[in-house]
């Protein structure tokens, strides 16, 4: 057990946003992740999914910025204190630039990846949709922390729209999968990053068309979450404040979802994936986000400067 004391840390709210379903498989890590800490409150979890403009890899790069604008300033109508980027294409977008624009911590997987466990490796594939392999987010982060590191980033976009259709038994999947699992193995690759957080749902799947005697090894972003986590509370030893710890399913169950899309569909994928049964999923109109944009003037500005025409968190 971690008892996080530093008088410092009186709350957490964080805010998951992605374009549809694979963000969850972020949420599940940050709930393992916060599971094992001791907080004297309760930590809360918000998740929008953008399943109105989904899925944002073929779109500009103008748009994505666009999106993490929107919803960046809508959350911060929240008072969220954590942003996780649990889309990796808008991370290798727009990360940077919503990093100036607020003032609490961003996560972003991409550069949770760039550590030593990853960095062993010499030959490494980033399966990723098209606009973080035109961006080359992966490839600039890994070598600049180790130039002589081989990496390739392979589109993939496909396999967004596998996860989110359920689409996991049929032919055309197992095809799709056998397919990028034999490149791995022909082009000798050590690793395989799954670059977009929809893709760790097809780990498993994906495993099965390896050979047996294959070392490839497969990366999901999301696991470097808990490491980092605990970096960033420096949790200290010390008594239990003697509260009964909340378990990871206990964060996912209390998690308040939105959807830009139907919130019916959207809570059968919550059951699907997350194996969570739930009639409280909010509607969130993307002509409510479109109109979260705000004009920034310098490279110090924040949006917590325009708090007061922020919806209000009701």
């Amino acid at each position: 057990m971690q008892l996080v004391s530093d008088s410092s840390l009186n709350e957490l709210r964080f805010a998951l946003f992605d374009s549809g379903v694979g963000g969850f498989s972020v949420l599940v890590e940050l709930a393992n992740a916060l599971a094992g800490f001791d907080f004297d409150f309760d930590p809360e979890i918000f998740y929008l999914a953008d399943t109105a403009r989904c899925p944002y890899g073929p779109k500009s790069e103008a748009q994505i910025t666009g999106f993490v604008e929107q919803i960046s300033k809508w959350y911060l109508g929240r008072k969220v204190n954590n942003f996780v980027m649990a889309c990796n294409t808008s991370a290798a977008i727009a990360s940077n630039k919503l990093r100036l624009w607020q003032e609490c911590p961003v996560w972003d997987l991409i550069n949770l990846t760039c550590n030593d466990e990853v960095l062993k490796y010499n030959k490494i594939l980033v399966l990723a949709t098209l606009a973080t392999v035109n961006s080359k987010a992966f490839s600039n982060a890994l070598q600049a922390a180790k130039p002589d590191l081989v990496v390739e980033e392979l589109a993939s976009g496909e396999l967004v729209n596998i996860v989110e259709t359920g689409d996991f038994s049929s032919i055309n999947t197992r095809n799709v999968l056998k397919y990028y699992a034999d490149y791995a193995v022909n082009n000798k690759f050590d690793a395989v990053i799954f670059g977009c957080t929809h893709f760790p749902f097809l780990i498993d799947q994906f495993r099965k068309y390896l050979p047996e005697s294959s070392r490839i090894d497969l990366i999901n972003p999301a696991k470097y979450l808990a490491s980092q986590l605990g970096y960033k509370f420096k949790a200290k030893s010390g008594l239990s404040s003697g509260r009964s710890l909340r378990s990871a399913s206990d964060y996912i169950k209390n998690t308040r979802f939105f959807t830009t899309g139907n919130p019916d569909n959207f809570a059968i994928q919550v059951n699907k994936f997350l194996n969570l049964s739930t009639d409280r999923i909010e509607y969130v109109d993307v002509q409510e986000l479109e109109q979260c944009k705000v004009t920034v003037n310098s490279p110090n500005h924040h949006y917590i400067n325009d708090l007061n025409i922020i919806p209000k968190f009701a």
